[in-house]
């Protein structure tokens, strides 16, 4: 159930900021370079303002266009940077046998576990296009030998499956999209439908949710004084705690996350809108 609630919300989030990436793309070549474009949405949005009288609206659509694109390229070229000056300044504080131990028991194959010398309790996977496990000496002290390889099978859960950079591509589109405010709500729900799986992971592995559960507890009476990150990651103990808590206390449960009735009234006119104005063109 959470597998498919994942995958949907994934799909659904994406390829609705796709398509609209996509027609803004065609509209602005259009634009720059003349071409014929026989299909697109902005285009034909343009064309029926103008042939309405609302020249000056027309503009506004460029603009809009310019905002989304050069928004979209800012926040991935920021990102880009925040997450390689990031991996430097923790691998300058690489904990050099802690590092090699925990790589032999967990990732011999793929050694890409990195343990930092820090006194907070950090337990995160960074990395868009390669991502890396990434745990605290404070959290070695923190949690015993059990509880250590719970949050370690939690967070290769996100690693196999590139967590990292799903998550921030549904963050892109709902930054620079809020005029499609159900995006946000599928992000949020993404990231709860995430941690839900790769908890499951970790207790399947396990064999019991004791560990996860004692690990979980520990670590969210020391997240208060966790500083936030501005870099792309995710982190074991910082997303969907109470939804995580009774799925560790009743695994066989499924939570419904609810519906968003008002923010898809709120998006609808903006998708009818776009997609009648497509289905014009078809005439």
């Amino acid at each position: 159930m959470w597998e498919n609630r994942s995958r949907m919300l994934f799909a659904s989030a994406f390829v609705l900021a796709l398509i609209v990436w996509v027609q803004m793309g065609l509209y602005a070549a259009h634009v720059l370079f003349g071409w014929s474009l026989r299909f697109n949405v902005f285009e034909i949005c343009s064309s029926l303002l103008q042939a309405l009288g609302f020249d000056s609206v027309t503009p506004l659509l460029s603009v809009l266009v310019a905002y989304t694109f050069g928004l979209s390229l800012w926040i991935w070229a920021k990102q880009v940077c925040l997450s390689r000056r990031a991996y430097r300044k923790l691998l300058a504080s690489r904990h050099e046998r802690s590092t090699q131990e925990l790589n032999a028991r967990f990732s011999a194959d793929k050694p890409d576990l990195l343990v930092v010398m820090c006194a907070e309790p950090i337990a995160l996977t960074l990395g868009l296009f390669r991502p890396k496990i990434i745990l605290s000496t404070g959290l070695l002290k923190l949690l015993d030998r059990d509880e250590l390889e719970a949050v370690v099978y939690h967070e290769q859960y996100h690693r196999n499956h590139r967590d990292p950079l799903k998550t921030f591509l549904l963050h892109l589109a709902c930054s620079v999209m809020r005029y499609i405010p159900i995006l946000r709500w599928c992000y949020h729900h993404y990231k709860i439908a995430r941690e839900i799986l790769a908890d499951r992971e970790a207790m399947a592995v396990m064999g019991s949710p004791a560990s996860l559960g004692s690990a979980l507890l520990k670590l969210m009476k020391k997240r208060e004084r966790t500083a936030s990150m501005d870099f792309a990651y995710v982190s074991f103990a910082d997303t969907s705690i109470n939804y995580r808590i009774r799925q560790i206390l009743d695994p066989q449960g499924e939570p419904s996350l609810g519906l968003p009735v008002k923010l898809a009234i709120v998006s609808l006119p903006v998708v009818v809108f776009l997609s009648g104005l497509f289905f014009l063109s078809l005439l």
